[in-house]
C-alpha cells in the first residue's frame, strides 16, 4: 500500500544551492529527507564550496538514494539554482536554502492547498531565526489568503508577499524561460517578479513550515553597503518598465515599492559612511540616493506614511554631503 501511494504521488523536485554550509547542510538536507510527503528527489548543488561542505554532502547522498549531488565551479547561487531547475524531473519544484530548515510536513501541506485550490503557486509562513535557533520574526503568519491577477502583484509590491523563491510550491511548468539572474544580490525579486507575472492563483498557507536563518555579514543577503547594493533600485526601475507597459493602474504600488528600497539602501549606505568607509564614489551614490528619495516623496502615494518619510529624512541628515 505504500509504495503504490508512493508511485501515485507526482514527483516534486527540491532545489539545494549549497556553498560552505558545512555546520549547517545536514540538519537542511534531514529535514527535506524527513517529509512526510515521500517521492520526492533533492538536488544538492555545489557551488565550489571550500570548506567541507562537498564532504557532507557526499556522506548525506549515501544515504538516500533520492539525493542527487551535482558539483560545479563557483558560479553564484543564481546558477545553482538554475542548475538544479535544468537537472530537476519532478513536475513541481521547491527551493530550500542550505543553511535553512523545513517542517516535515511542508511538501504535503503545500501540496495538498495547490490541489484543493488549483493554485499555480503555493507558499507558506516564515519564521526567521538566529544562529542559535531562537526566533526573530514571522511573516505570513495569519490565515489562508488567495491572490489573483494585479492583487498579486499588488501584494509583490507592497511587500504583502513575500520575495523570496525559497518559501513556496511552483508548478515546475511555470518556471519555463524564467531564471535567476546570476551576478546580482537580488535575484530573488528578479524571479519572484516574473514568476508572479505568469501566474493565474497563489495561495498562502499561513502556518510557519520554513524557518529561515539569519545571515551573517559575509552572506549575500546580509551584505554592507557596496555598490551591488545598487541593484535593488536597479531592479525597481526594471520592474518600472513592466508598469508602465502592462501595468500602468499599479503605478502607485511601484512607487511604495522604489521608496521603500532606496530607503533600505540608503540605511546601508549610512553604515557605511558613518565607519569612515566614505570616499567620492559613495558620495556619487549618496547623492543618487537622496535625490531619487526627494523625488520619489515628490509623487505622493496613499501607501506611504508621515513615518516612513520620516525615516528616510533621518537618514538623509546623518549624511553631510
Amino acid at each position: 500500500m505504500e509504495n503504490f501511494k508512493l508511485n501515485s504521488q507526482p514527483l516534486i523536485s527540491v532545489i539545494v544551492p549549497v556553498y560552505n554550509v558545512e555546520l549547517y547542510i545536514k540538519r537542511c538536507v534531514e529535514s527535506i529527507i524527513n517529509q512526510n510527503y515521500k517521492n520526492i528527489e533533492i538536488l544538492l548543488i555545489n557551488d565550489g564550496s571550500i570548506d567541507d561542505s562537498l564532504l557532507e554532502c557526499k556522506k548525506l547522498v549515501d544515504n538516500d538514494s533520492r539525493i542527487k549531488l551535482l558539483d560545479q565551479e563557483n558560479m553564484g547561487v543564481s546558477s545553482a539554482r538554475n542548475r538544479g531547475i535544468l537537472e530537476s524531473k519532478g513536475e513541481y519544484i521547491v527551493f530550500v536554502d542550505s543553511d535553512d530548515w523545513i517542517e516535515n510536513d511542508m511538501i504535503s501541506s503545500m501540496y495538498d492547498v495547490m490541489i484543493k485550490e488549483n493554485s499555480d503557486v503555493v507558499s507558506c509562513g516564515i519564521a526567521v531565526v538566529n544562529r542559535d535557533g531562537s526566533e526573530f520574526e514571522r511573516f505570513n503568519d495569519g490565515g489562508i489568503k488567495t491572490y489573483f491577477g494585479n492583487d498579486l502583484l499588488k501584494g509583490y509590491l507592497l511587500g504583502t508577499l513575500s520575495h523570496g523563491c525559497w518559501d513556496k510550491l511552483y508548478k515546475k511548468e511555470l518556471l519555463k524561460n524564467i531564471w535567476f539572474p546570476t551576478g546580482t544580490i537580488a535575484e530573488d525579486r528578479y524571479f519572484c517578479w516574473d514568476i508572479y507575472k505568469k501566474t493565474n492563483k497563489l495561495t498562502v498557507l499561513s502556518e510557519v513550515k520554513y524557518h529561515y536563518i539569519r545571515r551573517n555579514s559575509n552572506s549575500i543577503t546580509a551584505t554592507k553597503f557596496s555598490k551591488n547594493s545598487m541593484t535593488r533600485i536597479e531592479q525597481a526601475l526594471k520592474v518600472k518598465i513592466d508598469i508602465d507597459i502592462h501595468y500602468p493602474e499599479l503605478y502607485e504600488e511601484w512607487v511604495y515599492y522604489y521608496f521603500m528600497g532606496l530607503e533600505n539602501v540608503l540605511k546601508k549606505y549610512v553604515e557605511a559612511v558613518t565607519t569612515k568607509l566614505r570616499n567620492k564614489e559613495y558620495d556619487k551614490f549618496g547623492n543618487y540616493l537622496i535625490s531619487s528619495i526627494n523625488k520619489t516623496i515628490e509623487k505622493k502615494t496613499k501607501y506611504l506614511s508621515h513615518s516612513d518619510y520620516e525615516k528616510a529624512n533621518e537618514s538623509i541628515k546623518k549624511l553631510q554631503l
